[in-house]
């Protein structure tokens, strides 16, 4: 491998002494990723197109998007 970059780690923090800390061609970051611009404008857009989708068609744009869609769900109460 010529390098990686990791930004999610099965454990976290990643543990002192990690392998990966020890290599000179592999950047790390603490779960940060996404915390950019371009992250964000990303959610944003998504997020835009499942209300527009769901206001028109009452279904999400694209249903693997949604971590818990069973939360959404209206249940008699």
């Amino acid at each position: 491998m010529l390098g990686a970059g990791l930004d999610v780690f099965e454990q976290e923090p990643i543990e002192r002494g990690h392998p990966f800390t020890t290599l000179t061609n592999m950047v790390l970051t603490p779960h940060i990723g996404g915390g950019t611009v371009e992250a964000m404008h990303n959610v944003l857009d998504k997020a835009c197109r499942h209300i527009n989708h769901f206001h028109q068609h009452g279904s999400f744009y694209d249903e693997k998007d949604i971590v818990n869609l069973s939360a959404l769900t209206l249940k008699d109460q």
